[in-house]
């Protein structure tokens, strides 16, 4: 009898110094993606958003391993789009192994004038624990590199 796959997944947060809008904006422009959106020491090549609902997005990334360069693309379909609270999309990767799984981004200003923000990130469908674990220490990298992006 085949065993069914189990089901993941994981859930983060972070603060951010910069307004809900421009958080938003951080993830669905296709100029700001390339500013931010490489984890470990990648460097894009590309990156667009089509942000509507039914719109796609795809990031292409260079790296390289073993002497010879690679491209990895991520891609995926925008779900919910509710500027600047909420995003929901799906997230398609080499290491989804062709099953898409889903991002939800929850935004939420906090402090004065909301000059800070709350950013909870869920990703669902992740397939096994060391898929949540590469994903969770690849978020926790992209929340360092968004951060510096913002304070800029």
């Amino acid at each position: 009898m085949r065993q069914r796959p189990t089901i993941k997944t994981l859930e983060l947060a972070g603060t951010f110094e910069a307004p809900p809008d421009r958080v938003f904006d951080a993830w669905t422009r296709g100029e700001a993606l390339t500013q931010w959106m490489r984890p470990y020491d990648m460097a894009i090549a590309s990156a667009e958003s089509d942000l509507r609902i039914g719109g796609y997005y795809r990031v292409a990334l260079r790296g390289r391993e073993g002497g010879r360069t690679n491209e990895v693309v991520i891609f995926g379909e925008y779900l919910e789009v509710e500027p600047p609270r909420r995003l929901r999309f799906t997230w398609e990767s080499p290491v989804t192994f062709g099953r898409p799984t889903i991002v939800t981004l929850s935004i939420s200003g906090r402090g004065p004038g909301e000059g800070e923000t709350l950013l909870e990130l869920t990703h669902e469908r992740l397939h096994d624990d060391l898929s949540v674990e590469r994903h969770e220490a690849a978020w926790e990298e992209l929340f360092g590199k968004l951060a510096d992006f913002l304070a800029r």
